[in-house]
């Protein structure tokens, strides 16, 4: 009965650790997000933890005056995309001026950055 036990301890714990490597291996978070406006630019930075896969990085305009508010800019640049960005200060620029003008009304302006696992389904 006590070899049972063990073994069945041991199944549990295999099972527990497969599902953590699981969600680790797909939550990429970014952390440290801030940015600075520089003449007709926004340089947005974040940090990604240290990941060899190839990821795809996109940033969502927010403003706390509007909750519902979410844009994603079309003139951007730099750490996003399709690539392998991990690291610290990773930046993004975006042409803030070449977007509609409505976009910049209201306060309180921040960015939320999302990365996913690229994955090419063409091959």
């Amino acid at each position: 009965m006590n070899s049972k036990m063990t073994l069945l301890t041991c199944f549990f714990c295999s099972v527990l650790l497969g599902i953590s490597g699981i969600v680790s291996a797909q939550s990429i978070c970014p952390s440290n997000i801030h940015f600075r406006i520089i003449d007709e630019t926004m340089e947005i930075f974040y940090d990604l933890p240290a990941n060899k896969d190839t990821i795809v990085v996109k940033v969502a305009f927010r403003k706390k005056s509007s909750p519902k508010f979410k844009y994603y800019p079309r003139f951007t640049s730099g750490a996003c995309g399709v690539g392998i960005f991990s690291g610290h200060d990773r930046k993004i620029v975006w042409h803030y001026k070449k977007e509609p003008v409505h976009i910049l009304t209201g306060s309180g302006f921040y960015f939320d950055i999302y990365v996913t696992k690229f994955r090419n389904n063409h091959l």
